[in-house]
């Protein structure tokens, strides 16, 4: 084991890389007190928390592996709270916030920051930012898209202490319980956060301890030095140009199938990136509104995981970065705008960056996810068990993965900007009185391509008692999830209530309505967009999918071009000479597929970016 160094002694890169990784495992231990500490179903089931470093100036200096929205999400709100507590930090203090336009995201993520001191030094915060089951407002679980003003998504919170050197302050947590639905669990939640806190501020002290705290300290400057300097060359690969690309939220929360552009351009130049907005529509009416915390997570999220994945994770990698974001705009609201439902502009930002990123770095980004947040908040009370309940749908958040440059997408599963775990059907059935019937694959939910889109689901669940608010938070019902490459879009997803009179309702992406015992939920997710040309996808796999039912013999014929008899066997000679006819007749091959109907809806062609022409011997596939 190393031992304490001396305060003014330098750093040796060994021990330099030793202090980085011990901070990356400070930061784990961190996130796993949080989850394995919490109360709330989305916290101890979904693990929708995280929790990350900063040194004394609030520059992340480490963060757990954990969802990527959140951990970008933290950096504004540890700045609030140095510029609103400036000369007013103490060691014991404890700070709380959620307020969006004060360092914040939406209302249900509440941050927890705790400053951490060396002989009545600051040197550090540690901190955590967990999704709140409830956090009042106007529909269970705070996160109605048809919010007009934020005042009606719930509690607002501004920084506060809810610790005073070391005293808790017992009036908040009286205030935030009675103003929530779940105030067990939420108080529960705001508890683990504090012991994820705690437990951060006892590590960081062994290190001071271990190696000096300027030692320490230099440590995380050199750590952000490294961090820019590697970022710095990786984008300096990129072409010295800018990228454009667009995509569509079906609408803003209040009226249906009324479009929202999200218009990017990413300009590389000098070892450096900048990501311009301009050219987003307005800020909505409802509560699709992003603040800069929520759209920089964002662009951070995509420019690492596409341009530097193996940087490390601290404040270093941003100075290279520079984002404009026209204010006013979705990307960036003006208060007092709603932002319930900010997590489905967030995931279609990553699109747009991700179509920037697709045509700077070829062959290195995946086809379009499923690009939605299935995030639909149930709640009621439950006659027989005598209790209120606020609880999203048992079935995954997100579908499919898109198809990737050399293999295909994954099946139903957290990806992009997200990174929460399924809420067990077990756990929903014994938390609300709703049963699910079914959850299963949804056949050629994925995009056509060379390599497939991962599948997305189809689940149909029933409300067995008593009356209940759904709050139906959904996206990509309009516009599919983008082909790549010449692979083909995902369809679009889709959600049919089915009355218990018999009455079925086709519900937009977005809507609040109210259920009755005997009414039926059904909900389909599409899968990622296909990558590469799927008639050159090889038989055996097109076979594969066949007999697992992830393909039907109907795309098999029409998107990949395969011959079947009438056992369902591929004719290999018929498909050969199908492909070459349906690449003479296709034609071309494009980078971008947006789907049948883009061009009507947006007056944008569907394909987009020219590849080349299709080659008879590569249609082949066989």
């Amino acid at each position: 084991m190393l031992q304490t160094r001396n305060v003014t002694s330098g750093l040796d890169p060994i021990s330099l890389e030793v202090i980085r990784n011990r901070l990356t495992v400070i930061a784990d231990e961190m996130e796993s007190t949080l989850l394995r500490s919490s109360f709330s179903a989305i916290m101890k089931e979904a693990l929708d928390g995280s929790a990350a470093i900063f040194d004394a100036h609030g520059n992340t200096i480490a963060q757990a592996s954990a969802i990527p929205i959140h951990l970008g999400s933290l950096i504004p709100a540890v700045r609030q709270v140095i510029e609103v507590f400036k000369g007013d930090t103490c060691d014991g203090d404890i700070f709380i916030l959620n307020d969006p336009y004060q360092g914040g995201t939406h209302l249900p993520d509440i941050n927890i920051i705790c400053p951490v001191f060396d002989e009545g030094e600051l040197i550090a915060f540690t901190a955590s930012i967990a999704h709140k089951q409830d956090i009042g407002g106007k529909t269970p679980g705070s996160t109605p898209p048809d919010a007009t003003e934020i005042f009606a998504e719930g509690l607002i919170v501004p920084p506060l202490k809810l610790y005073r050197k070391g005293q808790l302050s017992r009036d908040i947590l009286a205030l935030i319980a009675s103003n929530v639905r779940l105030p067990d669990g939420v108080i529960g939640d705001i508890e683990a956060q504090v012991a994820c806190g705690k437990i951060g501020q006892r590590r960081l002290g062994e290190l001071v301890a271990e190696f000096g705290r300027d030692n320490l300290v230099q440590a995380f400057a050199e750590m952000q030095d490294h961090a820019e300097r590697i970022t710095r060359e990786a984008l300096s690969k990129a072409p010295s140009r800018a990228f454009e690309f667009v995509d569509y939220l079906d609408d803003d929360g209040i009226t249906p199938h009324q479009p929202v552009k999200i218009a990017v351009k990413v300009t590389f130049a000098n070892g450096g990136v900048t990501v311009d907005f301009t050219g987003t529509d307005a800020q909505a009416k409802g509560a699709l509104n992003c603040v800069p915390s929520s759209t920089l997570a964002a662009v951070y999220y995509a420019i690492r995981a596409v341009c530097v994945p193996d940087a490390p994770t601290n404040e270093g990698v941003h100075r290279a970065i520079t984002t404009i974001m026209p204010e006013g705009t979705i990307v960036n609201a003006v208060f007092p705008a709603p932002v319930a439902a900010r997590t489905i502009t967030v995931r279609r930002i990553v699109s747009v960056m991700m179509g920037a990123l697709a045509q700077a770095f070829p062959g290195r980004v995946p086809a379009a996810c499923d690009g939605q947040s299935n995030y639909v908040y149930v709640g009621g009370y439950d006659p027989e068990a005598g209790r209120r309940y606020v609880s999203m749908l048992g079935v995954p958040t997100s579908g499919g993965m898109g198809g990737r440059p050399a293999k295909d997408g994954i099946d139903v599963i957290s990806s992009d900007a997200s990174n929460v775990v399924r809420y067990p059907i077990e756990a929903f059935e014994t938390d609300t009185p709703f049963r699910v019937k079914f959850l299963k694959l949804w056949p050629d939910s994925g995009g056509a391509g060379r390599f497939r889109g991962g599948l997305g689901y189809h689940a149909e669940m029933t409300l067995l008692r008593g009356d209940a608010t759904m709050t139906h938070r959904r996206d990509r019902h309009d516009f599919a999830p983008w082909g790549l490459d010449g692979g083909s879009a995902s369809p679009t997803c889709k959600t049919i209530l089915h009355r218990a009179s018999g009455i079925a309702e086709s519900l937009a992406s977005k809507i609040v309505t109210g259920i009755g015992a005997g009414d039926r939920i059904e909900i389909f997710t599409t899968g990622g967009g296909g990558y590469g040309d799927p008639l050159a996808r090889p038989l055996d796999e097109v076979a594969a999918d066949l007999r697992s039912g992830k393909v039907s013999c109907e795309s098999a014929m029409r998107d990949y071009g395969v011959v079947l008899d009438a056992k369902g066997a591929i004719q290999v000679e018929e498909t050969a000479r199908h492909r070459g006819s349906l690449a003479g007749r296709q034609g071309k091959l494009y980078r971008f597929d947006r789907g049948d109907d883009f061009a009507a809806k947006t007056g944008e062609p569907r394909h987009q970016v020219e590849l080349g022409a299709r080659r008879n011997s590569s249609a082949a596939g066989g």
